[in-house]
């Protein structure tokens, strides 16, 4: 026996042992959890690259709150779409319905509707949607920045982003003002339930600079399922500033999973909320949605080049929002 393997036993054996133990009233020590985050870690890259292609149905339904005249607007939509992916590429094709507009009801009528179209061939974003007077943005760069909501909302696994609707990678490493990339602040706190699972609780403390200067100190709380693909089905992010008594919750994002074929685990209902801060409103929901997977839909499953292409209709102008216009 090597080692490296050794050593990589000892951390299954670590994984094994805390969460087969989760009633026991004593606590594992804390050097012997924070022993497992190398393994951890790994095992949330191995489970988000493990799942290369999907295809299927789903439905968004969406909320977001505007603050006009001193009084909360809500927003409300619900969507329709069939997406495909595969590694890079992906296409997502749909309709979103308004349900609620308090905040122009006269403009954007509850009952109108908004075809939405986008597909990524690897190269370039192509993207159709009423909302912008049905023009195509073509772009390796610009066009993903514009549409970051819907495909949060709609991707259950963005290479481009590494993350995903409870898969992917503990995202701590792209904050380079924490104080975690110099190996401070992240820790394996125990074991915790989520949806009656038992998890693995990863604790990360990051000290951030908000736009008027203030310090704050942001927790991104991780439940990472080690019996289920090392999925995450619960992400919690608690910040505390000089203006808040205690930490509150501004970030969650909740997934329900289901097995799609043997280990592997995917996203069976992905809810993500996101709060804001207003001054004489408080602490508010700013955006919420919920994507629900059809039974349909499908794992590592073969994708044809065919079903990643998009038909642009006749007479829709085409703009290059890199500058050049094909």
């Amino acid at each position: 026996m090597t080692k490296l393997y050794a050593k990589l036993m000892s951390v299954v054996f670590l994984l094994f042992l805390v969460v087969n133990t989760a009633s026991c009233s004593t606590p594992a020590p804390k050097d012997d959890l924070d022993a497992m985050l190398p393994g951890i870690l790994q095992g949330c890259k191995d489970n988000f690259a493990n799942i290369r292609s999907g295809k299927g149905s789903l439905t968004v339904h969406r909320t977001i709150n505007y603050i006009k005249d001193d009084a909360i607007k809500a927003v409300e939509t619900k969507g329709a779409y069939d997406v495909v992916f595969d590694d890079t590429k992906y296409k997502c094709v749909g309709t979103s319905t308004v349900i609620n507009n308090e905040l122009y009801p006269s403009v954007i009528k509850p009952g109108s509707v908004e075809r939405y179209s986008i597909v990524n061939d690897g190269e370039k974003v192509t993207l159709i949607t009423d909302s912008v007077g049905t023009t195509g943005l073509i772009t390796g760069k610009a066009c993903p920045e514009k549409t970051s909501l819907e495909l949060a909302m709609l991707l259950p696994r963005n290479k481009r982003t590494e993350s995903g609707h409870g898969i992917g990678f503990i995202d701590y490493k792209d904050k380079p003002d924490s104080t975690i990339l110099v190996g401070k602040g992240i820790h394996v706190t125990g074991t915790e339930d989520v949806d009656g699972h038992p998890c693995l609780v990863v604790e990360a403390i990051m000290e951030i600079t908000l736009p008027d200067g203030r310090a704050a100190t942001n927790t991104w709380k991780y439940w990472v399922d080690t019996n289920r693909s090392f999925c995450i089905p619960l992400i919690q992010v608690w910040s505390k500033d000089e203006k808040l008594e205690k930490p509150v919750l501004f970030v969650e994002f909740h997934t329900v999973l289901r097995e799609y074929g043997p280990g592997i685990w995917g996203p069976a209902r992905y809810t993500s909320l996101q709060n804001s801060y207003d001054a004489k409103q408080g602490l508010i929901p700013f955006v919420s949605f919920e994507t629900t997977y059809a039974p349909d839909f499908q794992f590592n499953v073969p994708v044809s080049p065919a079903e990643l292409v998009l038909k642009i209709p006749p007479g829709v102008s085409i703009r290059d929002v890199d500058g050049a216009t094909p």
